[in-house]
């Protein structure tokens, strides 16, 4: 059943969209709406299905991607981060077929660390195993010269962390009915992914990613973990770019880790969510680190 919802908060730049409602279906509360409108295409963080932050890390590349990589086209790279720069391509078959994917190429000089690398393998091959509706899908790994790829489902919206910046610069909350549908989609992935073994260990709104359907889907299941430990080390203080924050406080030791740490990640996302709030405030890395570890958890109920 279609129908109209006003959410012209949660549309962005779009006065109001079309949406389907699911009040028919026993596992979601009623009033809650699927977005099935569209997000503005001119967005910067419009992107594809990994999560890589653009504008952050390497302006260039060091190492220039094939344009044409096996049955792939490469067409424009849409995002650059600390660990690796994602490209929109196209993928082809017989018969005319074409889709449209993500392709996320390991930066080469992390490439060159045969740890990092074994490391990424083993968990690319997790990866590909999490076939699920919330889930970013894995549909090939290989290697561009020296630098290891994935081929990803391309999803063709924004990640939470743009969505929850927007909001905050126009002095809003996410309406309660869109917060509670992306909320329980997220547990639902990571339901899934723990009944598999797999710990996400980066849940975090930057790896949240919403398409124009209203899908919601969580990326980098695995390969996250390549980029682990996440330690302190060396002197001074550390700017944090989105990570630190929603660490849970056995992560922030660089203890050994379970689906317990993703549930704590998870509820700090949540908070920031239902609340247009950082749960745990501070600047520098270290500040935030104590935060989490010392600082008594707000309800979240007191602030809406």
């Amino acid at each position: 059943m279609t129908a109209t919802c006003r959410l012209s908060a949660w549309a962005i730049d779009t006065p109001k969209i079309r949406v389907q409602t699911t009040a028919t279906r026993a596992d979601k509360p009623d009033g809650i709406c699927i977005l099935y409108g569209t997000f503005t295409a001119g967005h910067t963080t419009v992107r594809g299905g990994v999560g890589a932050n653009s504008g952050e890390g390497h302006a260039g590349m060091d190492e220039p991607l094939q344009k044409s990589l096996e049955r792939y086209d490469v067409l424009d790279r849409i995002a650059v981060g600390g660990m690796a720069e994602v490209f929109l391509a196209k993928a082809y078959g017989a018969h005319g077929f074409e889709k449209t994917i993500a392709i996320k190429r390991i930066l080469p000089e992390l490439a060159r660390d045969p740890e990092f690398e074994a490391r990424f393998i083993a968990e690319a091959k997790v990866a590909v195993r999490l076939s699920h509706a919330n889930v970013v899908q894995v549909l090939d790994f290989g290697r561009i010269g020296e630098s290891l790829f994935i081929a990803m489902e391309y999803v063709d919206g924004l990640d939470l962390a743009a969505m929850l910046r927007k909001f905050k610069d126009e002095k809003r909350m996410v309406p309660l009915p869109a917060a509670f549908h992306i909320a329980i989609e997220i547990i639902r992935a990571l339901d899934f992914a723990h009944s598999h073994n797999v710990v996400h260990r980066d849940v975090s709104p930057s790896n949240i990613l919403i398409s124009r359907a209203g899908e919601v889907k969580i990326a980098d299941f695995g390969i996250a973990v390549a980029a682990q430990p996440h330690r302190l080390s060396g002197a001074g203080p550390k700017r944090v770019m989105g990570k630190w924050r929603y660490m849970s406080p056995e992560q922030t030791r660089g203890d050994t880790l379970d689906t317990r740490s993703d549930l704590f990640s998870a509820a700090a996302v949540l908070h920031e969510l239902f609340t247009g709030d950082k749960l745990f405030p501070g600047e520098e890395a270290e500040a935030i680190v104590e935060n989490i570890r010392s600082m008594p958890v707000p309800r979240t109920s007191d602030r809406r």
